[in-house]
């Protein structure tokens, strides 16, 4: 065991660093999958965004279409493509309702929050800028309460 002033640190021959995910921080991930095989993993909150049936999801540059998204299961099918004209983006809305105010000064208040968001299709977005309504529709609800 060093000491220094600031700090104190243990040393170890291990590497523990390797086994921390720095990119995913939530305990709940979904599984990107092509073939069978794990491609990436997605953090669940954002799984609704990124992963929706018919959505293109970039990983490294290159466009997959998403087959099937099975929260249950968490993993999501994609099929690999070789181009892709357009990008697709979640229609989404999120409502945020108090329930209870635990503290307040002046106009500021912490508490507790009702938080629903719910992706409820998808919109298709040119490499030319233009913007389409996609002919498919999803609705995917999520719900938490905060304190």
């Amino acid at each position: 065991m060093e000491r220094s002033k600031a700090l104190c640190c243990r040393r170890s021959d291990t590497k523990h660093a390797k086994n921390v995910p720095l990119r995913v921080v939530d305990p709940v991930t979904i599984e990107v999958r092509i073939n069978g095989v794990v491609l990436d993993t997605v953090p669940y909150q954002r799984a609704f965004y990124e992963l929706f049936e018919g959505a293109i999801y970039l990983h490294q540059a290159r466009p997959h279409l998403v087959t099937k998204l099975d929260l249950q299961a968490r993993y999501a099918s994609v099929k690999s493509l070789r181009t892709c004209s357009y990008i697709t983006a979640s229609r989404n809305h999120t409502d945020v309702d108090p329930v209870r105010v635990l503290e307040a000064r002046g106009p500021l208040k912490t508490g507790i929050v009702h938080v629903v968001s719910k992706v409820s299709g998808s919109v298709w977005k040119s490499n030319f800028g233009r913007t389409t309504p996609s002919m498919r529709s999803c609705t995917y609800i999520c719900v938490c309460a905060m304190a």
